[in-house]
């Protein structure tokens, strides 16, 4: 999360109600990869949606990784490019889950309860990074065939993708 991050600050409510629910199996830790002062100043000024003090609305523990060790271990390392981004590290201190802290309801319950499938999920993760890459690859090459207005290809690459799928229009809705 970040001080600057709207969905990050509107999330905070959220996690500190994921934290009671799970008061004792959950230990929910925000970090921003801001200054420490930055954070902590934060925390004291008030929230202009429940006009709360920050720190009243994040009932979780909140940290500050100025030197980015943990953006590096983990956004970095998992290929996360946004915020904010949840990491769910199951009981055996494996991450069980990456995605938005708002979709995470369900899937922190399961791996409370030891009802989570860690397999199936990582190769959904996997497949779903995979697509991802791809279709960066294609607009990338989309916007340079464009850029220098090469039509052919880009018509070319518009044929690619819908040989490959024709029901998958997403990436090509420029």
């Amino acid at each position: 999360w970040a001080t600057w991050c709207g969905p990050c600050v509107m999330g905070m409510p959220h996690l500190s109600d994921l934290q009671e629910k799970h008061e004792g199996d959950v230990t929910i830790i925000g970090v921003s990869n801001e200054p420490l002062q930055k954070v902590v100043g934060f925390l004291f000024q008030e929230s202009r949606s429940d006009k709360k003090i920050h720190n009243d609305r994040s009932l979780y523990t909140v940290a500050a990784d100025p030197d980015q060790s943990v953006w590096n271990d983990y956004l970095r390392a998992a290929r996360q490019r946004g915020i904010p981004t949840a990491f769910i590290v199951g009981k055996d201190q494996i991450i069980e889950w990456i995605g938005h802290p708002g979709r995470m309801d369900d899937v922190l319950a399961a791996v409370v309860d030891d009802t989570w499938d860690r397999e199936q999920y990582a190769a959904d993760f996997k497949a779903q990074q995979e697509r991802e890459r791809a279709q960066m690859r294609v607009a990338t090459a989309m916007r340079e065939a464009m850029r220098s207005q090469n039509w052919d290809d880009a018509l070319a690459i518009i044929d690619e993708q819908l040989a490959e799928d024709p029901d998958d229009t997403s990436s090509l809705s420029m």
